[in-house]
């Protein structure tokens, strides 16, 4: 309303999402169905346009931005989602996730830097808590990534370290190509270093041509989000979907979660407590980043990264 400048009474009235769980659903199983057109739809097309990405031109000392929208509410018409699902892709909640699981969140930090004094060569840089002791091992970390999040498919592999306990993995904005990253013709591999020795004169690309949308709003865009079906979604809409569900929950279920916090265990109905601590974790995650999504978007100028130049 505020973006637009409009009035409360504006508003569309209905959600734009249906609750369409099953009566006996665990939470973790909770599952939406974005349908039709109301208040998540008029939310979602503001946050789509907000992703982007930051970083420092060093060659002229300045900062620089990239914005790379989501997916606008069109395009995610029908789409059905768990709350396990959904929360698998909240920024910040990836190591909590995983010890709740025991797989990969959907979500991950990542570091965009230039190379050098350059300003068309730019690097990724993720890490992964597995160790790598040869091209075999390191290629499993890699084929990782790249099935959680795509877009990485697209650059090329350079260098890899394992140090203090952590794979660090580099990518450049080089297109892959046929090239295979893993031969003893394209790098060095050794005592936990793996090196790049380029041959080849690629073109490289502009990020806008080979970077989805980032989230991370606040900080600049410092974490990738695997896709829902193809498409990208904001990460602030991903948040109002997961506190829709919770409400549902909270409102329409109350015995599920009453059994949840309870942490009761029958033999007909084992304990559903599995997901209170990340749960617990999303919420404070949402009480922070909302205010200050709300604050920079309509203050600019308590925004650090609105002086920054769009590239």
């Amino acid at each position: 309303m505020a973006s637009g400048s409009r009035s409360l009474a504006t508003l569309k009235p209905s959600h734009g999402i249906s609750d369409i769980s099953a009566a006996t659903s665990r939470i973790a199983d909770l599952r939406l169905k974005i349908c039709g057109s109301g208040t998540f739809q008029e939310f979602n097309d503001v946050a789509a346009t907000l992703s982007r990405v930051c970083y420092m031109d060093f060659v002229v000392n300045q900062g620089r931005s990239v914005y790379l929208s989501t997916a606008e509410s069109i395009r995610i018409d029908g789409i059905s989602l768990s709350l396990h699902n959904i929360l698998s892709r909240i920024p910040g909640l990836d190591a909590l996730y995983r010890m709740t699981f025991g797989t990969d969140a959907l979500a991950a930090s990542m570091c965009l830097q230039p190379l050098h004094q350059s300003s068309d060569c730019f690097h990724i840089q993720m890490q992964d808590r597995a160790a790598f002791n040869d091209r075999q091992s390191l290629k499993r970390i890699v084929d990782r990534f790249r099935d959680r999040f795509p877009v990485l498919k697209g650059w090329r592999l350079t260098q890899a370290q394992y140090t203090w306990g952590d794979t660090t993995v580099w990518f450049e904005n080089l297109p892959v190509g046929n090239l295979d990253e893993f031969s003893e013709g394209y790098a060095i591999c050794a005592n936990g270093i793996f090196q790049h020795t380029p041959t080849d004169n690629a073109q490289r690309f502009r990020l806008k041509e080979g970077l989805d949308s980032a989230a991370g709003f606040v900080s600049g865009g410092t974490y990738l989000i695997s896709p829902i079906e193809g498409v990208q979604l904001s990460e602030f809409s991903l948040q109002y979907l997961a506190l829709f569900l919770l409400s549902s929950l909270v409102r329409y279920r109350p015995q599920i979660w009453a059994h949840a916090i309870a942490r009761s265990t029958f033999a007909e109905k084992p304990a559903d407590d599995k997901m209170l601590s990340l749960i617990e974790k999303f919420l404070e995650t949402n009480r922070n980043s909302i205010p200050e999504l709300t604050v920079h978007v309509l203050n600019p100028s308590e925004d650090f990264y609105s002086r920054y130049d769009e590239v």
